[in-house]
């Protein structure tokens, strides 16, 4: 069955991947949005591209920003995970993290999305601007866990 070609991620600064396929991660972007660089941060969209390479090599959607990215294998439905989408949030400490959380939504034609369904089950606070969030909080969300790349380099960008 096939899921998706592109995907839209929104608020967060993201690398996305298939897991299974040719090519393994997002070859080229589609679109960005960084909503005039509404937040402050990187801004380079083709950091999104390839492989995780550590907490500096990001893009930064801004406040409200999205960015589309396209895979040049196509992403199919099979057992586990098909894909993921990777962010930079850090540990404050091992049960919470400062996160930036977005929506990851996937289309098969390029054109109509379709949102990954998504739940917060953390107390209810407004965090504020450099808030953290008790890991485990969120699901089907990306933006919560820090990649394993962030404290050892030689970790493999596909461990979920």
């Amino acid at each position: 069955m096939r899921v998706a070609c592109w995907i839209l991620v929104v608020v967060a600064c993201v690398i996305a991947s298939p897991l299974r396929s040719q090519s393994i991660y997002a070859t080229h972007v589609i679109s960005s949005d960084t909503q005039g660089g509404a937040g402050g941060g990187t801004f380079l969209p083709t950091n999104a591209l390839g492989a995780p390479a550590g907490a500096l090599d990001v893009h930064s959607l801004g406040i409200g920003g999205s960015l589309t990215l396209g895979f040049s294998a196509t992403i199919v439905d099979g057992p586990g995970a098909d894909f993921l989408v990777a962010e930079n949030p850090f540990y404050v400490t091992f049960q919470s993290t400062f996160a930036e959380v977005a929506f990851v939504e996937v289309s098969s034609n390029g054109v109509d999305f379709a949102r990954f369904a998504s739940a917060y089950y953390g107390a209810q606070v407004e965090p504020g601007s450099f808030g953290t969030v008790a890991v485990g909080s969120y699901d089907n969300l990306t933006g919560q866990t820090p990649s394993a790349l962030v404290s050892n380099p030689l970790a493999d960008p596909q461990d979920v």
